[in-house]
């Protein structure tokens, strides 16, 4: 009976600690604001930015976009190394790989396979035609890779604007065929079994 109290306690204790808004698992809601647990300001020594945004975008064609992080603190091998949290005004993210998920707001974010690197791939479908411009904002956070929140790590924030092109069907259509394609192929091998066995 002596034990009771005590677990109360240690359990009161854990509930009462102050939450953190960032983890190996990702965030949201930051991609404007950063992600002060690691550090209380954004510094200079680090940087996030997204390579492959169009100058233009098509309507309703998907890209590919890479969050790169660079500079912060050294990267530990076989440790956690950064996350980041991106969101966008208009169209849809996707994710490419494990490392990264969609969270219930739409947002992308790291998942815990992909905060051991400070690079990842996505995908951006962009939204229907007279959307106008897409804003795009990213945090990045730089982590030295011991697994405590600190000053001695790193976060960024960018954001970019891109501004709606001309709707482009050829460009659509031939995406949405790519994507058609292993199916084509697997049923003309598929009907081409079925007439042999019938000979």
């Amino acid at each position: 009976m002596a034990r009771k109290p005590g677990v109360l306690l240690l359990a009161l204790l854990v509930l009462a600690m102050p939450g953190v808004n960032g983890s190996s698992h990702g965030m949201e809601g930051l991609s404007a604001e950063g992600c002060s647990c690691h550090g209380s300001t954004n510094a200079n020594e680090a940087s996030v930015r997204l390579e492959g945004l169009p100058d233009a975008y098509t309507p309703g064609l998907t890209y590919t976009i890479d969050i790169v992080l660079d500079g912060g603190p050294a990267a530990a091998a076989g440790a956690h190394q950064g996350g980041f949290n991106l969101d966008a005004s208009a169209g849809r993210l996707n994710s490419h790989d494990a490392t990264t998920r969609v969270t219930e707001d739409g947002e992308l974010t790291h998942d815990h396979p992909g905060a051991n690197q400070r690079t990842w791939r996505v995908e951006w479908t962009a939204p229907a035609a007279n959307v106008g411009a897409v804003a795009f904002t990213v945090a990045g956070n730089v982590v030295d890779g011991d697994h405590q929140p600190s000053e001695a790590d790193d976060w960024a924030l960018a954001a970019y604007s891109v501004n709606e092109g001309k709707t482009d069907p050829v460009a659509v259509a031939s995406q949405a065929a790519q994507g058609l394609l292993p199916l084509v192929l697997l049923g003309a091998v598929a009907f081409w079994f079925w007439r042999s066995s019938r000979r």
